[in-house]
């Protein structure tokens, strides 16, 4: 796949997953109100926050390393596949632990007035599981150098999760938005592992020795995970700590205008990071010779340059 035809496949559907993101946020706020929306953007935030640190970057670290598998054949690429899933999934149950135990022990550790909305929390966070593994699966897609189909997969995940939320707050407000999309969570996970069972023939378990073994043989994964961790942990947490200041200073009213202009601000960056993201990474961490890479790589940021020209204009 050329990075014209990359722009146009990956990114196209990246422009409708942004159009769903998009209706869900304007649903959602037509029908919960500012309030309720802000409410809500806290609580997502702090989910997408509780992924990303307590997923010690591995659902991204990994598609570098499976990229490279990919290249030595299909046991070598169904060995990482299953080590990465086992560490994953280990990881996502104590995240969402931890986080509930704040929440229980600790309720007004993130502010007196988000303490009321400790049962929002508490629910919303046993959807954290799906969402990491999800992720982990988009970028396995994307290792197997199946760009379109990853960006598809993702768009799927995301229209289902928005129709859960949709209908859940229909049904039952906020309790019934995260009831449902924790619900709608665990029918795209399993989806999803059937999917990939049938399309590149991965298995759950493969003989190995296990994860720390694959740790100690392989110690730059750790390396590399902490680098993104620390980007990912920074970017995070800023932008947590701006949401929880400006719901304690200001009000949920405006938290949710936040959440609409945050909204805003992050389209044009959309879809040249999902084409870097499911196109180039796995491209360039495949085993090839350097120079090849690092053209592709120059001729990538050619392109990406004039999409930023002309739709950083158009924004």
């Amino acid at each position: 796949m050329t990075v014209s035809r990359a722009f146009v496949s990956i990114g196209g559907v990246q422009v409708l997953i942004m159009l769903v993101a998009l209706g869900r946020a304007k649903v959602l706020s037509v029908l919960l109100g500012p309030a309720g929306y802000g409410v809500v953007s806290t609580i997502d935030q702090t989910v997408v926050s509780l992924v990303q640190l307590g997923g010690l970057s591995l659902p991204l670290a990994a598609m570098k390393f499976m990229a490279r598998s990919h290249s030595d054949g299909p046991e070598a690429f169904q060995h990482t596949f299953a080590t990465f899933l086992r560490g994953i999934t280990m990881l996502s149950v104590a995240a969402t632990a931890v986080g509930a135990a704040l929440f229980l022990f600790f309720p007004s550790i993130f502010g007196a007035d988000l303490a009321a909305y400790r049962g929002y929390f508490l629910l919303a966070l046993l959807g954290v599981p799906a969402t990491m593994l999800n992720i982990f699966f988009i970028h396995t897609l994307a290792a197997a150098q199946q760009g379109a189909a990853s960006a598809w997969l993702s768009m799927l995940v995301l229209l289902a999760l928005a129709a859960g939320a949709t209908a859940g707050v229909v049904m039952g407000g906020i309790p019934g938005l995260y009831a449902l999309t924790v619900s709608m969570g665990v029918v795209t996970t399993v989806a999803t592992l059937l999917h990939l069972r049938s399309r590149l023939r991965l298995r759950l378990r493969t003989a190995s020795h296990g994860v720390r073994a694959e740790l100690r043989k392989h110690p730059e994964i750790v390396a590399y995970s902490l680098f993104l961790y620390s980007a990912l942990a920074s970017y995070s947490l800023i932008l947590l700590a701006v949401r929880y200041f400006v719901f304690d200073r200001l009000g949920a009213d405006i938290a949710g205008m936040l959440q609409a202009l945050i909204g805003v601000a992050l389209t044009l960056a959309a879809v040249p990071n999902a084409v870097s993201t499911l196109y180039l990474a796995p491209l360039v961490n495949r085993r090839a010779v350097n120079d090849e890479k690092f053209a592709a790589a120059n001729h990538f940021a050619e392109k990406i340059l004039l999409f930023l020209t002309v739709g950083g204009v158009a924004v």
